[in-house]
């Protein structure tokens, strides 16, 4: 993957959790995650991903790997009770 600004990665982001979360739930998750630096970074410090944005850029790859993973599985993605979603809920 050739390195992204951090507007791509922050569209990249919007573009995936689109179609499984409601855009307030979207823009909660992004605040939590940009307050955090997810977006720019690294992935390593000395290793793959280190570079500025490295950690978002492995976290979507793997997630990309993780969808097609369950689709091709023919498993549902499920949003349990513990996850991201409800807590961004109340």
């Amino acid at each position: 993957m050739a390195k992204l600004t951090k507007k791509e990665r922050v569209q990249k982001f919007y573009d995936l959790f689109k179609n499984i979360y409601e855009t307030c739930y979207i823009d909660r998750l992004y605040d939590e995650l940009n307050y955090r630096e997810f977006f720019t970074a690294p992935a390593s410090t000395k290793y793959h991903g280190a570079y500025e944005g490295g950690l978002f850029d492995h976290s979507y790859e793997v997630t990309l790997c993780l969808l097609e993973l369950t689709k091709k599985m023919g498993a549902e993605m499920g949003i349990r009770p513990q996850s991201v979603h409800c807590r961004y809920a109340a």
